[in-house]
């Protein structure tokens, strides 16, 4: 039997990219976007999360769990205690920034491990994602194969119906600056087109 072959309202066109790409400094603040997931991982290491748009494009980023205590070995800044309690403070920060857009100022959680809160919050917020809109502050990171566009590392979401707080900082302006210097090598391929790299929160610490 011959195979068949489909085209329909699925197939790409090829052109184009369907991740956000930061060219100019307004691109960095999106209006109107919806968060179309919020999902621990497999293997409960992360958080994948994604916001899409109003014009269907997305941007993404791992949220990593802090891990065990014994796990940090410091450096010449911090101690391993200090390493924990940093990884620990920015990552209820970051549940705390997403959570209270949708459950409100009031929400309480608690539970025995980074595990068990994230799957609350997760529980919590999963039914409510599409009904809300909110704004979201991207950020531009360099890795040895290009400067990639992510959802930023620390409290990038906030409330449609507040004045906005976000600022883009110095590092941001140079990264968007290399970015639209680059030229293409001669196959054509830009090595910093925008596209979607976890960032390892964990190794900021």
């Amino acid at each position: 039997m011959a195979e068949e072959f489909v085209i329909d309202d699925k197939t790409s066109e090829g052109s184009g990219s369907s991740n956000i790409i930061i060219r100019d400094l307004k691109d960095f603040i999106q209006d109107d976007c919806e968060v179309t997931k919020f999902e621990l991982s497999p293997d409960e290491k992360y958080v994948d999360v994604e916001a899409v748009n109003p014009s269907g494009k997305r941007a993404s980023k791992r949220l990593y769990l802090p891990k065990d205590k014994s796990e940090y070995q410091g450096n010449d800044k911090k101690t391993p205690e200090q390493q924990y309690d940093s990884a620990k403070d920015i990552f209820f920060k970051s549940l705390a920034n997403f959570v209270r857009r949708y459950k409100g100022k009031d929400y309480k959680v608690s539970g025995r491990s980074f595990v068990e809160i994230t799957k609350a919050v997760q529980t919590a917020a999963a039914p409510l994602l599409s009904s809300k809109k909110v704004r979201v502050l991207l950020e531009l990171r360099k890795s040895d194969k290009g400067i990639f566009t992510n959802i930023g590392s620390f409290s990038p979401f906030e409330d449609m119906d507040t004045v906005t707080s976000f600022r883009i900082n110095d590092t941001q302006k140079n990264l968007l600056a290399e970015k639209n210097a680059y030229k293409p090598d001669s196959d054509g391929v830009e090595m910093t087109e925008t596209a979607t790299a976890p960032v390892d929160t964990a190794e900021m610490f």
